[in-house]
């Protein structure tokens, strides 16, 4: 009886083990890095990769929960990354070969997607956040002293496509700001900066909403606000010191602003249902 109970012990152990094996890896080849990886749960997957040119980096990964993979690559020197995935299912990869570079992932939920690269620049940020099911978020930044900050609560929500060739935000330039805000179910936002001093902001609260913005040149700005259901607005500026503002509340509203040129100044307001304005 005693041999059996012990057979039967080992059995439900190793079951046990193999369900709950996680996997965790370290590579380092260059100088005065720090790396750290936590997990609580089952089948998780963790990697941080570091090359000969990778020195005196930071980087920490926290999983909790089940079946989450973070991946990390650092091929500079000088930067900092955080991935933390509570939930399960979740995905974020971190690229970054930029001195002095940035980027968080922070992903409570299941189904979230997160891919960051940064890279041919310094000193630029990404901050993702993701709460609910199934948002779906793509970076792409190159240049000096960029910012990429935005949080995803709801479901379904999109920046960019779960596959790595098609980001929402790609900035190329210096000292371009991004920032999004996405509250409910099935919004979408696209954003492509390039140049100097280029800033946009993007709000959207209610289900699906869209808003796709393009600017190239210096110091032009845009802001998108919309408030209700199946909003959609467009914006596209090059030149210098142009303004943008579309306010859309309600439903099914559509705005779009073009500019080129400089100093252009253009204000979109709208309330009500199925307007569309040009």
């Amino acid at each position: 009886m005693k041999k059996v109970s012990i057979a039967l012990f080992a059995m439900l152990f190793m079951v046990g083990f193999a369900h709950a094996q996680n996997e965790a890896s370290v590579t380092q080849a260059g100088n005065w890095n720090e790396a750290s990886i936590e997990q609580a749960g089952y089948d998780n997957e963790a990697s941080i990769y570091g090359n000969q040119y990778a020195n005196n980096n930071e980087h920490k990964q926290i999983q909790v929960g089940d079946n989450n993979t973070a991946s990390a690559r650092l091929f500079s020197d000088k930067m900092e990354g955080r991935q933390l995935q509570t939930g399960s299912d979740n995905y974020s990869a971190l690229n970054q070969a930029m001195k002095y570079a940035y980027a968080r992932t922070v992903q409570a939920g299941s189904g979230n997607f997160a891919d960051v690269h940064q890279s041919s620049g310094k000193s630029s940020e990404v901050h993702v956040g993701q709460l609910g099911d199934e948002n779906t978020a793509g970076i792409k930044q190159s240049g000096e002293d960029n910012l990429v900050a935005m949080i995803q609560i709801g479901d379904e929500n999109q920046v960019g496509t779960n596959h790595h060739s098609y980001p929402g935000v790609v900035q190329s330039g210096e000292d371009n700001i991004t920032l999004i805000g996405q509250k409910g179910d099935q919004n979408s936002a696209t954003v492509d900066q390039s140049g100097w001093d280029n800033k946009t902001l993007i709000g959207q609260l209610g289900d699906g909403n869209s808003a796709d913005v393009v600017q190239s040149g210096s110091d032009n700005k845009n802001i998108v606000a919309q408030l209700g259901s199946d909003n959609a607005a467009y914006v596209m500026q090059s030149g210098s010191d142009n303004m943008g503002s579309i306010v859309q509340f309600s439903s099914n509203n559509i705005a779009t602003i073009n500019q080129s040129g400089s100093n252009n100044n253009a204000n979109i307001n709208q309330s009500g249902n199925s307007i569309i304005i040009q």
